[in-house]
Formats: C-alpha cells, sequence, structure tokens
C-alpha cells in the first residue's frame, strides 16, 4: 500500500472509531452532494494595496506634486479605463475583463475614522464592523455560517481558507470555516492520529479532529489546476479552481498575496505583485469560463488600507486609508459597479492628509450577502 493510500485508509478508520461509525456511515461522509449555487472567492492583498499606483489619474495637481517619482511611474505605458484615468500596465492581463464588462474597479473604498494599523483595521475588514460596535470577535462570513443561512447538503460551514493561517473573516461564534492548504504534509503522521483517534473518541477534541479530516479525505483529490503562475496567489487560486470544476461543497474561498506594505521600492515591487495577480485572476477566470462555472463565481480583491498620498525618500509610501477594490464575476452585482468614475475625496488624520473613502466598504458586503450569497 502507498502512502498516499494508506493515509486515507488510516485516516478514515481513524474517523470511524473516533465517531463511533461504521464502515456503511463513513462511505456516506466520503461523498459530497454537488452544489450547484453561488460561490464567492475572497482575495486579500495583504499589506495595503496602494490603490492610486493601480489606478491613476492622467493628471492631479495635489497627487502629481506628492508623489513624483510614483505618479509617473503609474502613468507609464496605463490602460485607460475611466475618462482621465489609468489601470497600470502590469495588470494588463485583467483589460479583456474590462472591456466584457466582467471587471470593475471600485476606487476608494474605506470607512469612517480610519485606522492606519495593519492589524486593526484588517480586523474591522474582516468583521465588517467599526470598532465599538459588535464585541465577539467574528467574521461576516463567520455570522453567515453560524445564522445557517450559507449550509449546503453535506457542508453546514461551507467556508475554507487557503491562507497560510486563519482567518477572523470566516469565524463565528458556533461554527468556523476550515484552513486548508493540503494534507500531503500529515501523511507521515496517519498511524499516530489513526492511534490517538481510537483512543480518545469521546474527547471534545475529536469532533474538531473528525471534521478536519474529514475534510482532508474529501479534498484529497484536488491538485493545483494546470496553467497558473507559479507563485502563491497562483497555486492558492489553483486549488479553489479544482475544488469549484470538482463541485465541492464550499460557497466561500479566502485567499491571500502578501508583499503590499511597500514603504520602499514601491515601483519594482508592485510591478511583480501586479503582473501575478492580473495574471492569477486572468486565468481563474478563464478556467472558470471554460467549464461553465464563471457565471456562477464572483470575485472580490481587497487591501485592509490604501496608502498615503505623498511618496517618502525611499520611494516608497506609508499606510493610508481608502484603498481600490476589484470585482470580477459575468454577473448583475459586477457590472452595477463597472464604469464608475473615481471621485476624489481628502481626509485629515491627525493632521494630515489622506484619501478619503467614497464607498463604504460595508455597503459592498451587504450587496454580496443580499444579492449573492444568501
Amino acid at each position: 500500500m502507498d502512502r498516499r493510500k494508506f493515509f486515507k485508509t488510516s485516516a478514515l478508520a481513524g474517523m470511524a472509531l473516533s465517531s463511533g461509525m461504521t464502515g456503511t456511515s463513513c462511505e456516506a461522509q466520503e461523498s459530497y452532494l454537488p452544489f450547484n449555487g453561488k460561490r464567492l472567492v475572497l482575495v486579500k492583498l495583504s499589506g495595503g494595496n496602494d490603490g492610486l499606483f493601480a489606478l491613476s489619474p492622467r493628471e492631479h495637481d495635489v497627487i502629481d506634486a506628492a508623489r513624483p517619482t510614483l505618479a509617473k511611474a503609474a502613468k507609464s505605458n496605463g490602460i485607460g479605463v475611466f475618462e482621465g484615468w489609468l489601470l497600470h500596465y502590469y495588470l494588463r492581463e485583467l483589460e479583456s475583463l474590462l472591456a466584457s464588462g466582467e471587471l470593475a474597479l471600485v476606487p476608494f473604498v474605506g470607512y469612517p475614522s480610519p485606522n492606519t494599523s495593519h492589524f486593526k483595521s484588517s480586523e474591522i475588514w474582516d468583521a465588517g464592523f467599526l470598532p465599538g460596535e459588535q464585541f465577539e470577535k467574528t467574521g461576516w462570513i463567520g455570522r453567515l455560517l453560524d445564522s445557517g443561512s450559507l449550509a449546503i447538503p453535506g457542508n453546514d460551514a461551507p467556508a475554507i481558507s487557503l491562507a497560510d493561517s486563519e482567518a477572523l473573516v470566516i469565524k463565528g461564534l458556533q461554527k468556523q470555516g476550515i484552513t486548508w492548504n493540503g494534507y500531503e504534509p500529515l501523511e507521515w503522521y496517519a498511524a499516530d492520529l489513526r492511534h490517538w483517534m481510537a483512543h480518545h473518541r469521546h474527547s471534545g477534541l475529536a469532533g474538531q479532529v473528525f471534521k478536519t479530516y474529514s475534510t482532508l479525505h474529501n479534498l484529497s483529490d484536488i491538485v493545483p489546476y494546470a496553467g497558473f503562475p507559479a507563485s502563491s496567489l497562483g497555486d492558492q487560486l489553483a486549488r479553489v479552481a479544482s475544488m469549484i470544476q470538482k463541485d465541492k461543497p464550499y460557497k466561500v474561498f479566502y485567499t491571500v498575496q502578501s508583499g503590499y506594505d511597500t514603504h520602499y521600492g514601491a515601483e519594482e515591487r508592485l510591478k511583480t505583485l501586479y503582473a501575478d495577480l492580473g495574471a492569477s485572476l486572468a486565468t481563474f477566470a478563464r478556467v472558470l469560463k471554460a467549464s461553465s462555472h464563471w457565471k456562477e463565481t464572483l470575485v472580490l480583491a481587497y487591501s485592509e488600507f490604501g496608502r498615503t498620498i505623498d511618496e517618502n525618500a525611499n520611494l516608497g509610501t506609508d499606510h493610508g486609508a481608502a484603498g481600490l477594490c476589484f470585482l470580477l464575476g459575468d454577473n448583475p452585482i459586477v457590472r452595477q459597479y463597472t464604469g464608475r468614475a473615481p471621485d476624489i475625496k481628502f481626509t485629515k488624520i491627525a493632521g494630515e492628509m489622506f484619501l478619503g473613502h467614497d464607498m463604504d466598504f460595508r455597503e459592498i458586503y451587504a450587496v454580496l450577502k443580499e444579492g449573492w450569497l444568501v
């Protein structure tokens, strides 16, 4: 018996022992029912994406004066999207989606009294609440799991994170999504875990262990879909594409692209990030179009905040306020945001000028919840 087959057999045996299931009930756990509803893919651009570098005005006295080097670099070979606005050249693989109305650029998204801490602002976006509005640390998707409004046959908590660490966004008080980035490293511990599950089946932890291994088993046939960039984001979206192609029972997928905290050398770092982001999202759209899953899928890419208007001495930017969101999909929700020309607003934080928000991120969440997920 090879390691992979041994792992599957051992894990299933352990699950059966830990739960008191027979072989028949265990087999029932093996097969998820196909899911034919709508899916949401979240892509967090972690670190604070410089929305003015991704989507820049052709001319703006304040911005051009505040970031002379970065403003010039952002406009170089830029792609015209709105009247007087340019999409960064390294995001050019998204141009066809823009032309077809399957990509909406939503600039200056934020919230009142913005927080420039990575941790706090990320928590606000994950929770979907402003500080003081909610005291339990739960995510906006996690609360939907608690309510049961996302439950589907075979899975009452159909949200999954492919990030390296647990995500608040999919955590509820009673239920939470699963964190998964492949089960291969656990193959080596299959025998030990089978032994543990056999002897501790009445432990309070046994239920969580069973849930995890049930998920790992049901995703054991998932390998990254071919053709994606060889990057962390490319790998995550390749796995999401494979899950969707195989009709795995998940409604929400959470992924992360890191590296956007560009305090120095912003131009070259963002070129690399944008090339990866554009290629990964464009490939994801092509793959799902080929299998007719694209109309059932909506993608939201966002960051915890934007960057400062001013460039610093290291040709980078510092933590800002409002930022840029990307909405992708072949559906009415994306189209309602397409062609929305930016409206530059400014706000002061501790006496310093920042980009103000033109749209509250909670408005987008409400549309996604009421018009797509629920």
